[in-house]
């Protein structure tokens, strides 16, 4: 698909992502799902198929962030997963730009760097969980061990009957996940400032800060 798209094939490039979409999703491999994702939604911003591009950018984000979510392991690997699958947010916020809406522009954009700076900051971290209790952090270390364990079942195994227990078990453990972060944070409301957890800000977050008469520029690369 991606030969078919430098070749400016599009309808070519857009029938071979259909086709390796469909396969990644046979096999299992959530990864390739979200390349050809990717790939369908360039193609079809060059065929003017916007709302169905959109489609396709938003699947591959959810995928990414889906694996993303399901690493264990340092902040070196989270960012060495993102850095080279950002594609798919910086298409999302051109595409929301050729339509003028700014904002959700903006989100999208800032979406992207701070998952992106999130990990690089985890990556140079030390011991962040120095504020933990030994039970918290014992309680930590086996929602993380089972939200890896769901994630890496979800994503290697071969396709089969089990496929919906499977996803329903990382789907559980992420809950379990987030429910546990959530009543940590509120315990220690630090420590989400210290490992960079926090939501990307919005254009309404930011538009308090500006001074009067000035305006926020941030470059895009595309």
């Amino acid at each position: 698909s991606d030969v078919e798209l430098l070749g400016r094939r599009w309808d070519a490039a857009l029938a071979r992502a259909e086709e390796g979409r469909r396969d990644a999703a046979a096999r299992g491999d959530r990864e390739a799902v979200a390349r050809a994702h990717t790939s369908a939604g360039r193609a079809r911003l060059a065929l003017g198929q916007d709302e169905a591009a959109r489609r396709d950018l938003e699947q591959a984000v959810e995928v990414i962030e889906e694996l993303r979510a399901t690493l264990a392991g340092p902040g070196e690997l989270r960012q060495l997963f993102l850095e080279n699958k950002l594609d798919p947010y910086r298409l999302l916020s051109t595409l929301c730009l050729g339509h003028g809406r700014a904002e959700e522009a903006l989100a999208w954009s800032e979406r992207s760097r701070a998952r992106l700076l999130s990990d690089m900051l985890a990556a140079g971290r030390v011991d962040l969980d120095a504020a933990l209790t030994d039970d918290e952090r014992a309680q930590q270390d086996e929602l993380r061990r089972e939200l890896a364990q769901a994630g890496r079942e979800a994503r290697s195994e071969a396709p089969g009957p089990d496929d919906r227990a499977r996803r329903e078990r990382l789907e559980a453990a992420r809950r379990r996940h987030a429910a546990f972060l959530a009543a940590l944070y509120a315990r220690h409301p630090e420590l989400q400032l210290r490992r960079s957890d926090l939501p990307a800000p919005a254009l309404a977050d930011l538009a308090p800060l500006l001074p009067a008469g000035q305006a926020l520029l941030e470059y895009l690369w595309d």
